[in-house]
């Protein structure tokens, strides 16, 4: 599969986030339309929408972080000095890895013009069509021309808490997007029951490249010296689990290691002489080298599957706003079939999950799923570039952008 012209790729997904799913998942799906001979760009849209509330929210996480740290002032600016560097580690990350868009765009309606600047448009991966807060025309690429609209793998979850009038914008939206798409069986069941359109399952950009891509990537440095458990937990890692891994890691002679989440984790890595900075290529690098994965992160399960490491996924406490959206999880799960990995809080991590065969079944699985995905993905911006650009009158995509 190879595009037979090289054409611009306009894409629009949560890019800039300081989030190592969001950036890495960007980051492959780049990859995959080079590998496909196209020219790939991130949109550099900035919603100025919260831009009121930055300095009301950044007082208030002084303050959390403040409490976590007990008051501890040292502690507080030691904490503040590993996050900035982890900032400026996701900045050089794009700096480095991702092709961003030269003009900045900051409303719709200078979005516009970027329909001038680009052949298609790619919306997706991530959590782009679900409800967390976004400007969901942006995302719905409402500002481009319909004949060039292709969704690869949005998130359309948690659409049960959604009221009529949601579920309207919803149908009139998906109807504008030519080429359908979503990352979990749950938006692909959403999209026809809403609009009675069927939505081709795509897996999540990150399982477009295989384990040998990632490492050869981005350069990771494979080390087994020193075998580790890896924790990547949103919230941290709480007291009753943390218990149960300690007990793991020592009658396994075993590590501990955090991708941190919180002020103890953070202050773990430091103590045990690691610099706690991690950016997205410790990221990958620290899930390539781990002995053992623990996480309730769909981003960490998937790196867990890339790089062939057991593991056990956690869910989401009840009060957590990321609860409506655990079907990512039990999707690939159950793609997989690793649904009994996934744990409740009150479950216990014993030793038996550190042992699990990728050799067969499971890598076969990944291998059939990513050939798919990258079929649909060429296929899409196949019959984009070679349609005829000159205007048809019967063209059924030509329609209103933006106020549609």
């Amino acid at each position: 599969m190879e595009i037979k012209r090289l054409k611009k790729f306009g894409i629009l997904t949560f890019y800039d986030a300081q989030n190592y799913g969001a950036i890495l998942q960007a980051y492959a799906l780049q990859f995959a339309i080079e590998k496909l001979g196209g020219k790939p760009e991130f949109i550099r849209y900035y919603d100025q929408h919260d831009k009121k509330s930055t300095h009301k929210n950044g007082i208030k996480d002084y303050f959390n972080v403040l409490r976590d740290c007990n008051f501890d002032l040292f502690g507080f600016l030691k904490t503040y000095s590993v996050a900035s560097n982890v900032s400026s580690k996701f900045s050089t990350f794009r700096e480095k890895y991702l092709n961003l868009s030269q003009q900045a765009f900051y409303s719709k309606e200078e979005l516009r013009d970027a329909d001038e600047l680009y052949d298609a448009f790619i919306c997706g991966s991530d959590m782009i069509w679900s409800n967390v807060g976004q400007d969901l025309d942006i995302y719905f690429l409402k500002f481009a021309s319909p004949n060039k609209r292709i969704s690869y793998a949005p998130s359309l979850t948690g659409i049960d808490f959604f009221d009529a009038q949601r579920v309207e914008y919803l149908k009139r939206s998906i109807e504008g997007i030519r080429f359908l798409s979503c990352r979990e069986e749950y938006g692909v069941d959403a999209i026809k029951k809403i609009s009675g359109r069927d939505a081709f399952r795509a897996v999540d950009p990150s399982l477009l490249l295989t384990k040998e891509e990632w490492i050869q990537n981005l350069n990771i440095q494979e080390d087994n010296s020193y075998p580790y458990i890896l924790c990547y937990m949103f919230g941290g890692v709480s007291a009753k689990i943390n218990k149960m891994i300690k007990l793991i890691a020592k009658n396994n002679n075993l590590k501990i290691r955090y991708i941190p989440m919180c002020v103890k984790e953070y202050t773990s890595e430091l103590k045990n002489g690691y610099s706690a900075s991690y950016g997205p290529l410790e990221f990958v690098q620290l899930f390539s080298n781990a002995s053992f994965v623990v996480t309730n992160s769909f981003h960490g399960l998937l790196f867990s599957l890339i790089f062939e490491k057991p593991f056990v996924v956690l869910h989401r406490s009840s009060e957590s706003i990321w609860k409506p959206h655990e079907e990512r999880m039990t999707n690939i799960l159950s793609l997989v079939g690793l649904g009994d990995r996934y744990l409740r809080l009150e479950d216990s991590i014993t030793s038996k999950y550190l042992c699990l065969d990728y050799s067969s079944k499971i890598n076969n699985i990944l291998a059939d799923e990513r050939e798919k995905s990258m079929a649909y993905l060429n296929n899409s911006i196949q019959t984009i570039i070679n349609e005829e650009s000159k205007p048809s009158a019967d063209n059924k995509y030509k329609m209103n952008r933006i106020d549609e």
